[in-house]
């Protein structure tokens, strides 16, 4: 009787346990899945992630190879008229050249800010192969002279030489690294069709605007060289305000057409004065590289920083006067009491007199620093 008791107990206990049982094997199941999705959500980002740059590295492969092409023809034509002058063709470019070259030009179109930066880095890329290939071929005609007897050709190698010294020479002249860049304000749109015929700049309009403007950046920038900024008057192409190569700046005649009664000539002035100090284009204020009609810019103060260590030179003479103004404040208090004492706070008077002349020059009411102070 007590065995089938506890039977039927045990039976009835049974059930919790095998659902308890199921639940955990339930709970690891569904975080397999789950585990299963993220490990899935990460495939899925790094395959899209990959198709992605696939994509792209199958657009700058088809840049490339246009490029390529438009070197190739511009090399072909070049040769072609060379030979139709009747001079020698000196071709150093190797067949494997222009794909580099192309490949180096892609490469800065994409990398560089568009305008003067990104022509400059084009230049340096097609300069630095085009140099590095004509110094491989002086070496070679160099190594092939060395093994060459006959005269004929010895005197052949050396015209050939010649000509690819003279290709080099022009090269190195043409160095864009040798060369400023030029940067240009322009304005942000080009004046309406039917606007008047805008006024001619002045020299004596433009001298002006160039000595306010030199004036205001010495204030900001007391180290900078404004000694060599020449500034002149021209028509520049397009919507150009203004046009800065080095230390050399060009204003436009007439704004690009809106007149300088529109355009505010001296903020195109502080701006191109900015770059002949060495400064960029920025996003906004007065470095930025365009002009709306009517906008109008001042020279940005120096940073923080910078000013903060006059200041400090200006608080330390400050400073070694407290020792007198603590011997004045000492002779006030004790004016009132026995002479010997009134005959110490003269003395000490006379030492403040002297380091008030030091921190105020030509003033001669030096008697005022020693007043009382307020009780």
């Amino acid at each position: 009787m007590l065995v089938a008791c506890f039977s039927m107990l045990a039976s009835a206990f049974a059930p919790p346990a095998v659902a308890a049982s199921e639940r955990d094997r339930a709970a690891g199941a569904l975080a397999e899945v789950e585990a299963q999705l993220i490990r899935r959500s990460a495939e899925v980002e790094a395959e899209r992630r990959a198709a992605a740059q696939q994509a792209l590295d199958a657009e700058i492969e088809a840049l490339v190879d246009d490029q390529e092409q438009v070197l190739r023809q511009a090399h072909e034509a070049s040769m072609a008229d060379i030979a139709a002058s009747g001079a020698e063709a000196v071709d150093i470019v190797r067949d494997g050249d222009f794909r580099v070259i192309a490949d180096r030009i892609v490469e800065a179109a994409l990398t560089a800010p568009e305008g003067p930066q990104r022509d400059r880095a084009i230049q340096v890329a097609l300069h630095e192969v085009v140099v590095e290939r004509a110094q491989a071929a002086l070496d070679q005609l160099d190594a092939d002279r060395a093994y060459v007897v006959d005269v004929e050709e010895r005197a052949a190698l050396d015209a050939r030489r010649a000509a690819v010294q003279q290709y080099v020479d022009v090269l190195e002249d043409a160095n864009p690294l040798s060369q400023a860049v030029v940067q240009l304000m322009e304005a942000s749109s080009a004046p309406a069709a039917d606007a008047p015929a805008a006024a001619a700049l002045t020299d004596a309009e433009l001298a002006a605007a160039v000595t306010s403007a030199k004036s205001a950046w010495a204030t900001a920038r007391p180290d900078a060289d404004l000694s060599a900024i020449t500034v002149g008057i021209d028509d520049l192409p397009d919507l150009a305000l203004g046009a800065t190569s080095g230390t050399s700046i060009t204003i436009d005649v007439d704004a690009a057409g809106h007149g300088w009664d529109v355009m505010d000539l001296g903020t195109v002035v502080r701006h191109e004065i900015g770059h002949a100090i060495g400064l960029d284009h920025d996003e906004s204020g007065l470095m930025e590289a365009k002009l709306t009609p009517g906008e109008s810019h001042g020279v940005p103060a120096p940073p923080a920083d910078e000013t903060a260590d006059p200041a400090d030179e200006t608080a330390d003479p400050a400073a070694e006067t407290d020792p007198a103004t603590e011997t004045a404040e000492t002779a006030d208090e004790t004016a009132e009491g026995a002479e010997t004492t009134a005959t110490d706070s003269t003395d000490s008077a006379d030492s403040t007199d002297t380091t008030t002349d030091a921190l105020v020059p030509g003033d001669g009411a030096t008697t005022q620093s020693s007043a009382p102070a307020d009780p």
